[in-house]
């Protein structure tokens, strides 16, 4: 039962986060619960050695919201980041076809007018 009452409070904490951090997030059931679970791990750890926390403490509700929104907005940056890259690659693979492309069209161009 301890489990259940650990998911269904990583679900809340995930909804809060999700719900404070600007910016669109495609983030499922599953993904929201998981992120408010690893945030309040985080914000234990985090609330630990900062002092706030002795390791037999329970994290308060705030520290998992605000290890939640810490995890979320470092996992938006790696996405953000990842995937503008995979554009970047995709745009100069594009970029690259397209200009053979163009050179095969200019040389079939010079022998039909020739």
């Amino acid at each position: 039962m301890e489990i259940l009452s650990w998911i269904l409070f990583g679900f809340v904490v995930g909804l809060i986060a999700r719900a404070v951090m600007p910016g669109p997030d495609p983030m499922g059931l599953i993904a929201t619960t998981v992120l408010g679970v690893v945030g309040a791990l985080c914000g234990g750890w985090l609330g630990q050695a900062l002092g706030f926390y002795r390791s037999e403490e329970n994290v308060g509700f705030i520290g998992a919201t605000l290890g939640a929104v810490v995890f979320l907005a470092v996992y938006n940056y790696a996405v953000r980041r990842s995937s503008r890259r995979l554009a970047q690659k995709i745009e100069a693979a594009g970029a690259s076809f397209g200009q053979g492309k163009q050179a095969e069209r200019n040389e079939k161009e010079k022998k039909r007018v020739a």
